[in-house]
């Protein structure tokens, strides 16, 4: 279950979380509005426990919308998050 830690909109980094109850392969990416992806966070086998993800927007074309896809063998699940001017 991602979830969005810290204000939102925001300037700053970007810190996501999430829980995995067991063990096995996690995939985090950043997507824009038109579904593009922006950046790959996580893409690998996972031991079971709580995890931070940071991303500072670097790849980012700016402010705007984006979404945080987690995807692991239980589902998808997207939250939204608004990237402002710095």
């Amino acid at each position: 279950d991602p979830r969005r830690a810290g204000q939102n909109p925001t300037r700053a980094r970007v810190a996501l979380t999430f829980t995995r109850p067991t063990a096995g392969r996690v995939r985090l990416a950043i997507g824009d509005v038109e579904g593009r992806r922006d950046a790959t966070l996580v893409d690998r086998e996972s031991p079971a426990g709580r995890f931070e993800v940071q991303w500072g927007g670097q790849t980012a074309g700016g402010a705007g919308v984006y979404f945080a896809g987690l995807e692991t063998a239980f589902g998808k699940r997207v939250v939204r998050f608004v990237r402002t001017h710095s």
